[in-house]
């Protein structure tokens, strides 16, 4: 048997009510990565597992950057549904403009290009290889 209290509205209202600041943001995002490993294990509450991560996201959005934002914000979209075109052309100008090899990496496994995403990530060191092997985005990767 598996229990879960997991509730959309209450957790809105949580973040109204202690607000993500510069210092929390850090475990904030942390506490997101864990909801979406948790909905990737098959959580009981997965629908509400992604309302909440979406609401993070929102929170963060003005202590993290652009790149990042899209990326959870997508990478959330991605579990749900197919992403449409005009997502993927900002994942595709993340890809080419960014100069972070681990967000390039990202959008290319986000937008399906595998072979991409394969190659950027074979260029990242060894700790970075890791880090995002621990990261849930990691499921995108062929």
């Amino acid at each position: 048997m598996r229990l879960a209290n997991i509730d959309a509205e209450v957790f809105a209202a949580t973040l109204k009510q202690y607000p993500v600041t510069e210092v929390s943001s850090a475990y904030v995002n942390d506490k997101m990565l864990e909801m979406l490993s948790a909905y990737d294990q098959d959580a009981c509450c997965k629908e509400e597992l992604l309302k909440c991560c979406e609401m993070t996201v929102d929170a963060l959005e003005a202590f993290a950057d652009r790149e990042a934002t899209l990326i959870n914000r997508y990478q959330i979209a991605a579990r749900k549904r197919d992403l449409t075109s005009e997502e993927k052309s900002e994942l595709m100008a993340i890809q080419l403009n960014s100069d972070s090899a681990l967000s390039k990496a990202c959008a290319a496994a986000l937008r399906g290009d595998s072979d991409m995403a394969s190659a950027l990530r074979a260029s990242l060191d060894e700790e970075a290889r890791t880090t995002l092997g621990s990261w849930p985005i990691g499921r995108f990767f062929a």
